[in-house]
Formats: structure tokens, sequence, C-alpha cells
């Protein structure tokens, strides 16, 4: 446990996950209250942190301080993921479709992002003070300490399956791409457009990658 108190700290939701994950390991070990508590808010700021980074990704690196200043509010959060949620479904389906194109095996996990919203709810709740002390650390059933541990595995689950990894970035789409990606977020094509509009120019870019080496 000492450890784990002493590491040094880092922002990213893949940190703030595996530090919940190695603090619930602790608290099953240990029977741990304190720990659990402390995976139990380590998880929502993993979920937290994955709405930041998705809205990252989808903005291209553009937020403003107006949506920084949005997210840091209280509920921001919820704010961000509302902004973000639509455009963040169709960049996934996106970069998808360029993986099928490109015969690229891997697959992105689109994630349930009404899920997050309700977990980021629920384990919010455990970290308010414990009024009835009788139902929560003192129950003799530990219903709560059990709900809790459920939450964090839930989260642990779903973040790890929700790896932004392969997802595309808006910088590195050639202009032909973007141009395609843009009508497709702005409801102008639909998926089958993508797909025809996307492989009818694959050899294309193609050629003109392979001149680039």
């Amino acid at each position: 446990m000492e450890d784990l108190l002493k590491c040094k700290r880092f922002v990213t939701s893949e940190w703030h996950r595996n530090q919940a994950e190695n603090l619930l390991n602790f608290a099953l070990k240990n029977d741990s209250d304190n720990a659990l508590i402390y995976s139990i808010l380590e998880s929502r700021i993993a979920l937290e942190r994955y709405v930041f980074e998705m809205s990252v990704l989808v903005k291209g690196n553009k937020l403003t301080n107006e949506n920084l200043k949005s997210a840091d509010r209280r509920n921001g959060v919820f704010n961000l993921l509302k902004e973000t949620m639509v455009d963040y479904i169709k960049h996934l389906t996106f970069s998808n479709i360029i993986l099928v194109i490109n015969n690229i095996p891997a697959r992105i996990n689109i994630p349930n992002l009404k899920r997050f919203k309700q977990l980021i709810t629920e384990l919010s709740n455990f970290c308010h003070l414990q009024f009835k002390p009788i139902e929560t650390i003192y129950d003799p059933k530990k219903k709560w300490f059990i709900k809790g541990v459920s939450l964090v595995q839930e989260t642990i689950s779903i973040l790890k399956s929700s790896n932004l990894e392969g997802a595309m970035e808006i910088e590195s789409m050639e202009n032909e791409v973007l141009d395609v990606y843009n009508k497709f977020l702005q409801s102008k094509i639909d998926i089958k457009a993508v797909r025809i509009q996307l492989k009818l120019m694959s050899p294309v870019l193609e050629i003109r990658k392979s001149m680039k080496v």
C-alpha cells in the first residue's frame, strides 16, 4: 500500500485505471474499506479523464479555453460528454472503416457512453459522507463493499475495452480523407458512402504514400 501512495502521479486515463485496479486488489486482499474508497476515486477520475481525452481526439487537439473552463466546472465532464458523444462515435466508426479498407484486423470498441455517465454518478455516491454507516462500512453483510467492488471492476473492464489506440488523429488525415470525414461528421453522407469513397481513393493514397518513402 505504501508503494501505491508514494508512486508518482500521472494524468492519463490509463494511469488512473491502473491505480484503481492496484488499489482494488489491495482492498480485496486486506478487506480494506479505505483502499476501496481510494480505488473508487481513481476509477471516477479515470472515466472523467477518458472523456476529456476523447474530446481532444475528436476536436483535433483544438479544445478552446471555454471548453476547458466548462469541463472544470461542477458536472462539467457531463457537458463535455454531451458535446462530444455523437462526434466521438462517428470518429471511431470512421476509424474502423479505415482499418477495414487497409486490411488491418484490429477494431476499436465503441464504448457505451451512457453507461459512462451512470458509472461516474454511482462512483461519486461512494465518495460522499457516510450518513448511515450501519448501511455502508458497518454493514455485516458487506453489501456496500461488494457494490463498490463491482462498480470498480466494471469501470476497469469498460476502460480496458475502450482503448483509444488505433483511432485516427485528424491531423494525420490526407486532405481527401479529411473531406470525407467532415462530410460524415456533418451527416452529409452515410456510412455506406464513406466506405465507397474511401475505397475508391485508397489506391491513389497508397501510391502517394509509397512515393513519400
